[in-house]
């Protein structure tokens, strides 16, 4: 049993960053009803489907937070690498905000599924429900 709980940062102001709708309907209409339901599985796994949630020391000793759990590093190092959310303009606050955002969270890990990376080194449910290829769900 994982326990999960809130944690705000001090620095983190409650601005939230500029949402893009043009991207939300772009993944929307790439996106197949498979997908859709393996994306809330993992949710429902790693998070119980909260994007508030966070654990405090995973197994690698860092705290992971929102609805995919990311670390904050690795939630940088994938923002930064698909060069999403014009992040070049965020103050520190920003990256805090987002990474509670259950609409960046998934815009993530969509650009982590079609660029390829292994998730099953990045998420610990992924044991549990299985990857996610070509429209199909492998265990």
């Amino acid at each position: 049993m994982c326990l999960l709980f809130l944690i705000i940062p001090n620095r983190a102001k409650l601005i939230a960053p500029k949402i893009n709708f043009d991207e939300i309907t772009d993944w929307n209409q790439k996106t197949s009803n498979n997908l859709t339901q393996w994306i809330e599985k993992l949710a429902i796994c790693e998070s119980s489907n909260n994007p508030l949630a966070v654990n405090p020391k995973d197994k690698d000793g860092r705290p992971k937070y929102g609805l995919f759990q990311f670390d904050i590093r690795t939630w940088k190092m994938y923002i930064t690498r698909y060069n999403l959310f014009n992040y070049q303009k965020w103050e520190e606050a920003d990256w805090w905000n987002a990474i509670y955002s259950d609409y960046h969270q998934e815009i993530v890990l969509r650009e982590m599924i079609e660029n390829g990376v292994d998730l099953a080194k990045e998420f610990g449910c992924i044991k549990k429900i299985g990857l996610f290829d070509n429209q199909l769900v492998i265990k």
